[in-house]
C-alpha cells in the first residue's frame, strides 16, 4: 500500500460518502449503521482487525513503512524509533489479544445486555503517534461506529490505518471515518459532539475542557489529559541495566508523552545516584547516535535553555552535577539534591535525585498529585513487590521495568481506565 501524499492527509470516509462531506453528515451516516452492526459478533470484528494488524506488524510491512516515512516528515522523530514503536504496538493487537480483551471486558453479567454507543468520537493528540489509536480499536471491538478526529500535526498515520481497513477488512470500513480539521472548529466539534454517545479525547487539560463544552452532557466522557511519569532505582539494582532501560524510556519520543520519565529517584547507598546518573548519561549519548533527537522549535529550545541555566546555577553553588551532549543541547542529565518531580524537563533533559527510601516519594511527587502516570522500577527481585506497592500508593497508575515505559499493552487500562469496559452501556433486565 503506497498512497500518495494527498491521500495521507485527506479524510478517509466510509464507502458512499464524498470526501468533502461535512462532519455532521458523516456522524449521521455512521449512526444510521449502528443498529445493524450490533448483530455482528465482537469476535468476528477481532478476527478482521487481527488480520489487518498482522500486516502492520510484519517484518517487512508496506503499511508500516509508509506510515514511518510520513510520520518522520511530520514529527522529525527518528525513523528507527517510529518503526520499532509501531511494530511493537501492532504486535499487541493480534487476534488472540483482541479476543482476550473481549472475554475480559465485553462479557455481560447475569440479566445484562451490552449496548454499544451509536457513535464514538475519538479526538487524537499530536505528541505520540500511537497514543490515541487504542480508542479507535476499542470502539470497533465494542461495535460502536467511530469518528476519529486526527491531529492536525500528525494526520497521516490514522488515515493510513483507515485505508488499510478498507483494503484488508472492508466489512469494517462502513463503521469508521477518519477526519482532519483544525482543533477548535466550533461548527465541526458541535456537529459531532451533539451526536456522539461516547467521546474519548486526548490532549492538554485546556484542550479537553474546550472539547467537553461541545459534547452532549449525557454522553460518556473519557478524557486523557496531562500526565507525568518517573523512575525509581532501589538499592541493590543493577545500575548498568537500569541506566540502559532508562535511556530508552527518555529518548523514545523525546519525553513528549505521558509515559516519558522526567525524574529518577535513586536510593542513596554507596554513591548509587551519581553512578546511575553517569551511566545514564553514557547510555543517552550512545542512543543519541542511533536515535537522533528531533530539532527543537524556538519556544522549546528557549524552555530547555532556561531549565539548563537553572541547573548550571545549582551546579555552580555546589548542589549538584550535570552531564551534557557534545553540542551542549542534545541531551542533559542533572544530578540534583532534594529535587521534586517538578524539577523535570522534556526533550531529553532528565533529573536524577537521591532519596533515602520510598517513604520520601509522597513529598517529592506532591507537585504532580493527581497527574501521575507510569513509574519504572529497578530493584532486586526480593524488593519488587514491596516497592511496587509503594509506587502505587504514591500515585502511579502503572509500574514497569526500565525500558518498558513507552511500550504499554495497548488493550490494558490507560490512566486507570479500561476503555472497552466503560464504552458500552450495561442494561439490566428483570429483577436481577
Amino acid at each position: 500500500m503506497k498512497p500518495d501524499d494527498a491521500a495521507t492527509t485527506r479524510n478517509v470516509l466510509p464507502p458512499g460518502l464524498a470526501d468533502d462531506a461535512d462532519v455532521a453528515h458523516v456522524a449521521d451516516f455512521l449512526r444510521q449503521g449502528a443498529s445493524a452492526w450490533r448483530a455482528i459478533s465482537p469476535y468476528r470484528v477481532a478476527t478482521s482487525l487481527g488480520r489487518v494488524h498482522r500486516q502492520w506488524a510484519a517484518r517487512r510491512s508496506a503499511c508500516r513503512e509508509e506510515a514511518v516515512t510520513c510520520l518522520h516528515r511530520e514529527t522529525d522523530y527518528a525513523t528507527q524509533v517510529l518503526d520499532e514503536s509501531l511494530r511493537h504496538f501492532f504486535r499487541g493487537l493480534s487476534t488472540p489479544r483482541l479476543r482476550a480483551a473481549i472475554r475480559q471486558d465485553l462479557q455481560p453479567g447475569p440479566s445484562e445486555i451490552l449496548v454499544p454507543p451509536t457513535l464514538t468520537w475519538v479526538v487524537a493528540s499530536g505528541n505520540v503517534p500511537v497514543a490515541s489509536l487504542p480508542a479507535l480499536v476499542a470502539s470497533l471491538l465494542a461495535r460502536s461506529p467511530c469518528l476519529f478526529k486526527s491531529s492536525s500535526d500528525e494526520p497521516s498515520f490514522p488515515a493510513l490505518y483507515a485505508q488499510s481497513l478498507h483494503e484488508l477488512a472492508p466489512e469494517l470500513s462502513a463503521h469508521l471515518a477518519v477526519m482532519n480539521w483544525r482543533g477548535g472548529d466550533a461548527a465541526a466539534e458541535e456537529g459531532v459532539g451533539s451526536r456522539a454517545e461516547a467521546v474519548v479525547a486526548y490532549g492538554s487539560d485546556k484542550a479537553l475542557d474546550a472539547i467537553r463544552k461541545r459534547v452532549n452532557p449525557k454522553a460518556t466522557w473519557i478524557g486523557f489529559g496531562h500526565r507525568v511519569s518517573f523512575g525509581y532505582v532501589g538499592s541493590g539494582a543493577s545500575l548498568k541495566e537500569a541506566a540502559k532501560g532508562a535511556a530508552c524510556d527518555v529518548c523514545i519520543y523525546d519525553q513528549q508523552g505521558c509515559f516519558s520519565p522526567v525524574v529518577y529517584f535513586c536510593e542513596a547507598v554507596d554513591g548509587a545516584p551519581a553512578r546511575f546518573a553517569e551511566l545514564l548519561a553514557g547510555e543517552m549519548s550512545r542512543l543519541g547516535r542511533r536515535w537522533p533527537r528531533r530539532p527543537l522549535g524556538v519556544g522549546e529550545a528557549a524552555a530547555v535553555n532556561r531549565w539548563r541555566a537553572g541547573v548550571e546555577l545549582e551546579v555552580a553553588l555546589g548542589c549538584g552535577r550535570w552531564w551534557r551532549g557534545r553540542d551542549g543541547v542534545e541531551w542533559t542529565v542533572a544530578l540534583m539534591e532534594d529535587a521534586t518531580i517538578a524539577a523535570g524537563m522534556r526533550d531529553r533533559s532528565v533529573v536524577v535525585t537521591p532519596v533515602l527510601g520510598p517513604d520520601e516519594l509522597p513529598l517529592r511527587l506532591a507537585p504532580a498529585a493527581g497527574s501521575l502516570s507510569t513509574a519504572s522500577l529497578a530493584a532486586p527481585a526480593n524488593r519488587i513487590a514491596a516497592l511496587t506497592g509503594s509506587l502505587i500508593e504514591a500515585g502511579a497508575l502503572r509500574v514497569c521495568a526500565p525500558g518498558q515505559m513507552q511500550f504499554p499493552d495497548p488493550l490494558a487500562a490507560h490512566d486507570g481506565v479500561r476503555l472497552l469496559s466503560v464504552l458500552v452501556r450495561r442494561a439490566r433486565v428483570g429483577q436481577g
